[in-house]
């Protein structure tokens, strides 16, 4: 309930404008999260030691806080996303058929994309421990290069949608095009860092230097997949703010597991190991990245009606 209320509250505030807001709860949220896990999780200022039920305990407490800054945020009349209690208490049955149609795919997209990943570190996992240890440290360090991507993604949305609200297609087509150049320009520089210094970065996770070997391979391969990446996470978040959330959700079920999922076990197979998997990957990034620019590039997304 925290969460998918702070998340909604999040959303609808992006979407008018305000990305500043859902930051700063997000950010006190977090760092609530850090203080209270090493507080309840190791006993300190009094508390006896929790361990695991300590982390929930910390989790709960920093979901519920950030959901409260939420409403608090949108109930503030100088919001740029305000309610009141007249207006805020009724269903209205037309705006939630608009909302399903646009979040269930959505939904799915997320749903395909978690169940793809999950087989696929299943399929990963097979290859031994120190293999998976190199796979970890690859994801880990993967992951911070969602950020930017995500970032754009959300300016992209928030851009678009609001350009096609205002009855300027033209405007939201060179918003799309725009961020993606300069998602690009990031893009290409996280590849270079984690291409040449894909070393040093994996270094830092671990010292056995059969698992440092093995990551740095990988994030030579992460590092070609940088503008593909970028591309795909960008234009996507451009085409849901015009409300094509279809193309996004077939990009994924064709991408995840029609590709990734499947060549990994192929290459896993043919002998190829851990570089076989992460060239899977790279081969769904190639096609999702295809699928969105022509997708964006067919201007069809400009008549979708919410």
């Amino acid at each position: 309930v925290f969460i998918t209320t702070s998340m909604g509250i999040g959303a609808a505030l992006r979407g008018a404008g305000d990305t500043v807001t859902p930051m700063r709860y997000n950010l006190v949220s977090n760092l609530i999260n850090v203080v209270l896990n090493y507080i309840l999780i190791y006993g300190k200022l009094g508390f006896p030691a929790m361990g695991i039920t300590g982390a929930a305990i910390a989790t709960t407490l920093s979901r519920s806080i950030a959901m409260i800054m939420a409403l608090l945020a949108i109930y503030h009349p100088n919001s740029l996303l305000s309610l009141s209690e007249r207006k805020g208490l009724f269903f209205d049955y037309d705006i939630i058929q608009r909302i399903l149609k646009i979040g269930i795919p959505s939904g799915l997209e997320q749903f395909i994309f978690r169940t793809g990943q999950m087989e696929f570190v299943r399929t990963v996992a097979g290859l031994g421990t120190t293999v998976f240890a190199a796979h970890q440290v690859a994801m880990n360090i993967f992951g911070l290069s969602f950020s930017p991507s995500m970032a754009f993604g959300i300016a992209a949305t928030t851009l678009v949608g609001q350009s096609l609200g205002a009855q300027r297609p033209d405007m939201a087509e060179k918003y799309g095009m725009e961020t993606r150049r300069m998602g690009m320009i990031v893009a290409v520089t996280i590849a270079s860092t984690f291409f040449f210094f894909g070393r040093h970065i994996a270094g830092i996770y671990t010292n056995d230097p059969e698992v440092i070997s093995l990551a740095a391979g990988c994030l030579k391969i992460i590092a070609v997949m940088q503008p593909m990446q970028s591309t795909q996470f960008i234009l996507a978040g451009a085409l849901r703010g015009a409300g094509d959330t279809r193309g996004p959700l077939f990009s994924s079920l064709i991408g995840i597991w029609g590709i990734r999922v499947i060549l990994a076990k192929i290459f896993i197979n043919m002998g190829f190991g851990l570089t076989g998997a992460w060239m899977a990957q790279l081969c769904d990034q190639i096609f999702r990245s295809v699928f969105m620019y022509q997708r964006y590039n067919s201007g069809k997304w400009k008549k979708v009606k919410v």
